[in-house]
């Protein structure tokens, strides 16, 4: 299922649901009747978006200079200021525009719109409802318990699910692009062994010249109110250190750097860890414990791996290579390898 122009919203969505909102028309004093396009990420089963109607117009308001949005009256704060979010939106799009070739994805779709003087080119990105659930969902004792408390079909899953998520990253990364969302929460596992790696509202180009061969058309040839050089680099608002979960955040992107591929590395061995586990790792992390990330919380997590009552002696031991060559402080000591040697050792 697709969401076009003019898909109608329920008002009963949460703000995290509705996602990123556009939309294009006249300006009507300061309010502005929109048609919709929504950009929607399918978190888990929880939150499944289903028979929306069509071809329905939803009342969009949004003030001046503002990054408030009000939803049929609900007030949703944006957090970034207009220019960068929207550069954010672009970006976003032109990075799944050039993945969706390489890994499949038909979820992707994009229409390009430019709108009046007082608003911005925009991206319009498309997502497909993507059956199945969360990886986190795994983590529940309940789910043992449905699937007759069945730990090595449990473990089977993992590696099957790990499997995949190296195989998406590499292809990520070949094709010059950093997730930096990798989390339980973005996985998510369907049936037939297709799991899928979702959200790329925080990735980013690994060289930022990258995004003008993916620009939607007709460019930006006309967009003299956005400095977009500027926010390439920039990114983020500036009082804002870390980005994304700081609980899976490699402690480089903690105190705001771009990251590179081993980021993603460090933050995929976290949900290995916590796969095998059914725990979380570092359950009251900030970006401030993050960016001070020391041997003894890698060798915390080594330690109750060896403890683990249900993986064989071969399996914890490629269990432990993999979070000692990725959930290190070095991003040049991270390997993806101990990663995939784990996770076939559970197949």
């Amino acid at each position: 299922m697709l969401f076009h122009p003019g898909t109608k919203i329920p008002s009963s969505f949460p703000p995290s649901v509705l996602g990123t909102l556009f939309g294009k028309g006249g300006i009507s004093d300061i309010y502005h009747r929109y048609d919709l396009v929504a950009k929607v990420t399918v978190i888990g089963s929880h939150r499944i978006l289903q028979s929306l109607p069509v071809h329905e117009s939803l009342e969009v308001s949004v003030p001046p200079n503002d990054s408030v949005v009000y939803v049929e009256g609900k007030k949703i704060n944006l957090g970034y200021n207009s220019a960068l979010w929207m550069y954010m939106a672009v970006k976003e799009a032109a990075i799944t525009r050039k993945l969706q070739d390489f890994l499949g994805r038909p979820e992707f779709r994009g229409n390009a719109f430019l709108l009046d003087d007082q608003h911005y080119l925009c991206e319009v990105l498309f997502l497909s409802y993507i059956p199945g659930q969360s990886f986190v969902n795994f983590m529940d004792p309940r789910w043992l318990h449905r699937n007759s408390g069945n730990k090595s079909s449990y473990l089977q899953t993992v590696g099957e699910v790990i499997s995949k998520m190296t195989s998406d990253l590499t292809l990520i990364h070949a094709n010059n692009v950093i997730h930096r969302d990798i989390a339980l929460e973005n996985i998510i596992v369907a049936s037939g062994k297709v799991h899928t790696l979702i959200d790329y509202g925080l990735a980013t180009f690994i060289s930022p010249e990258d995004i003008t061969e993916h620009l939607p058309q007709p460019g930006f040839q006309g967009l003299n109110t956005i400095n977009w050089s500027e926010l390439s680099i920039r990114e983020y608002v500036p009082e804002r250190k870390g980005f994304g979960r700081p609980y899976y955040a490699a402690p480089e992107v903690a105190v705001g750097e771009k990251g590179t591929p081993a980021s993603d590395v460090f933050s995929l061995g976290i949900v290995f860890w916590e796969a095998l586990m059914r725990e979380s790792a570092f359950l009251d992390e900030t970006f401030r414990t993050r960016a001070n990330f020391r041997p003894e919380s890698t060798a915390d997590l080594l330690a109750k791996l060896a403890s683990h009552p249900h993986l064989s002696e071969r399996e914890k031991k490629y269990a432990q290579e993999a979070i000692a060559h990725t959930v290190v402080r070095e991003p040049e000591k991270r390997d993806m390898t101990a990663i995939i040697r784990a996770a076939e050792a559970l197949l």
